[in-house]
């Protein structure tokens, strides 16, 4: 079977996702549900993916074979169905989705890169990695998706660390994970931001001209090499991907304006 363009960035997103519903792959693909069963079907006749219904009263999740990833030029390991992680797996893509639908111009990186970034980097298994890393505009906003009630210090722990490493993160939060200080929406989600900022100025080789411009007008020049700070952003964004929907959600969380499974 002969494989399209739009068929290698659709099997790259769910690669980069774990696995995909059928309905979040009808968004990411802009059509119909019955297009995505088609799809799905396609895929399967040609060895690509696999796609079936895992929990009781929940859709149907579509993840890649082997096959599919070697033709997807995927390097992650093979991902085998787990039915404790396909919750989070469906609220880190919804946030993707959603975040790109609003950012049309940002990059998600997924958190299987970052993972595989981390493990190499002395000490980096011990390191939180966040859900996903949204650049807009040569910036990095860590994004943490939560289901579940965590302590607050814990979360605080998370916070720290993440700003320290990017520069910036956001939460979003489900109804049953909320602490009674978060700030609660009307679609169901709250959205925790860190209490404090750092001044880091954007990676340069995410930086477009704007982002330049920007931050010499708030600090007054643009940091040179030497005294910019370490970590500057090692993706391409060509490996990173560019993904948006190009239908509204019909349901989104109120998640971040500036923005992935554990």
């Amino acid at each position: 079977m002969r494989c399209s363009a739009r068929d290698l960035e659709l099997l790259r997103v769910v690669g980069e996702q774990y696995a995909v519903t059928l309905p979040q792959l009808a968004r990411t693909m802009g059509c119909s549900s019955h297009a995505a069963r088609w799809l799905r079907s396609r895929w399967e006749r040609a060895g690509w993916a696999c796609g079936r219904a895992l929990l009781v009263g929940a859709p149907v999740f579509v993840w890649l074979t082997r096959r599919g990833q070697s033709l997807a030029g995927i390097e992650y390991s093979l991902w085998r169905p787990n039915a404790g992680m396909l919750a989070h797996i469906a609220a880190v893509t919804d946030v993707r989705l959603h975040v790109l639908d609003r950012h049309p111009g940002a990059v998600w990186v997924c958190e299987r890169e970052l993972h595989r970034e981390l493990a190499i980097e002395p000490g980096g298994r011990q390191r939180h990695r966040p859900d996903g890393l949204v650049v807009i505009d040569g910036r990095e906003v860590a994004v943490e998706v939560e289901l579940t009630l965590k302590r607050r210090a814990r979360i605080e722990q998370i916070m720290a660390e993440l700003v320290a490493r990017y520069g910036s993160v956001t939460y979003f939060v489900a109804p049953a994970a909320r602490h009674p200080r978060w700030r609660s929406s009307t679609r169901g989600w709250a959205r925790l931001r860190p209490p404090a900022r750092t001044s880091r100025p954007p990676s340069t080789r995410w930086a477009s001209p704007t982002a330049k411009a920007e931050w010499a007008r708030r600090s007054g020049e643009w940091p040179s090499a030497s005294t910019r700070p370490s970590g500057a952003n090692p993706y391409v964004a060509s490996r990173a991907g560019r993904w948006r929907s190009r239908r509204a959600l019909a349901a989104r969380p109120s998640g971040a304006g500036s923005p992935s499974p554990r």
